[in-house]
């Protein structure tokens, strides 16, 4: 795939798309607004201004992107240093590093995920990842998951348990996206363990799936500090922790009770906890 094949490749989710055959009559005043009247050859050109008069949108050339969205850029492909992919939550963001300049997108207006497949071939640098290890887990997650669903796996038939179970993981991720911050946390330390079994039971291997190994040996490890930090500290609030095991349901909810109000906590706080460390 060529240069202008790359670039008329991009997935743009916002605005009006022109190719160069296909360029309005507004990409003279975008080209004079935020362009350059000596690089002339769009390949691209994205109009996002609400009256569709080229006074802001994205401009592709062989050589340059030029934009103009909350303020005016210019990137030459040739002056990029580094792209980094970085998430937040439900939204990615690309971080381009030029030798003067660092810009940041959003997938508001671009699939960040292709943008930088794209530009990475323009450029022929590594796209690295700027992710917490929380997000690694849902983005490693995601790609398998899409990969099944793309018959990247040879051999690999899915039976109708299989199936259901693909979805009800797929649900899983896009309910944690809704959740609060520490709830969204939580709730992806307990979907990896999940995804790996399933992973297992269908004789999967990749390099996401190695990652995902290691960072649930990471998570099993802070867990059992955090383990022994919560025994320690139930212990000073007067807690013997294996007694509970002989408590009755009654039993154990007065004590939850009893210890919201003597600490002044919520009991859904008490009850994060409890579902963290309910499998020590």
């Amino acid at each position: 795939m060529d240069k202008v094949e790359l670039i008329q490749s991009l997935n743009i989710k916002k605005g009006h798309v022109y190719l160069q055959n296909q360029l309005p009559a507004q990409i003279s005043n975008a080209i004079y607004q935020y362009g350059s009247s000596e690089d002339y050859h769009v390949i691209l050109y994205v109009d996002l201004s609400t009256d569709l008069d080229g006074s802001k949108g994205l401009i592709f050339t062989e050589n340059n992107l030029y934009f103009h969205l909350t303020k005016k850029g210019q990137i030459n492909y040739q002056n990029i240093q580094s792209i980094t992919l970085k998430k937040n939550k439900k939204q990615l963001f690309v971080k381009i590093q030029t030798k003067d300049e660092h810009y940041t997108f959003s997938d508001t207006i671009f699939d960040i995920e292709q943008l930088c497949t794209v530009l990475s071939k323009l450029t022929t640098l590594e796209v690295s990842y700027d992710l917490s290890l929380h997000e690694k887990v849902l983005y490693d997650i995601s790609i398998i998951l899409s990969d099944i669903e793309n018959n990247e796996y040879e051999d690999l038939e899915l039976d109708e348990i299989e199936l259901n179970q693909l979805d009800t993981l797929k649900g899983d991720m896009q309910g944690i996206y809704e959740l609060d911050d520490q709830a969204y946390l939580l709730e992806i330390e307990l979907l990896l363990p999940r995804a790996l079994d399933f992973f297992d039971q269908l004789g999967l291997d990749s390099d996401e799936i190695d990652e995902l190994v290691s960072i649930r040996e990471q998570f099993n490890q802070k867990q059992n500090q955090a383990f022994e930090q919560a025994k320690s500290m139930a212990s000073n609030m007067g807690v013997d922790m294996d007694s509970l095991k002989n408590k009755s349901p009654e039993e154990l909810n007065q004590m939850v009770d009893d210890l919201c109000d003597k600490f002044h906590i919520s009991r859904n706080q008490v009850e994060t906890l409890a579902k963290k460390f309910m499998k020590h």
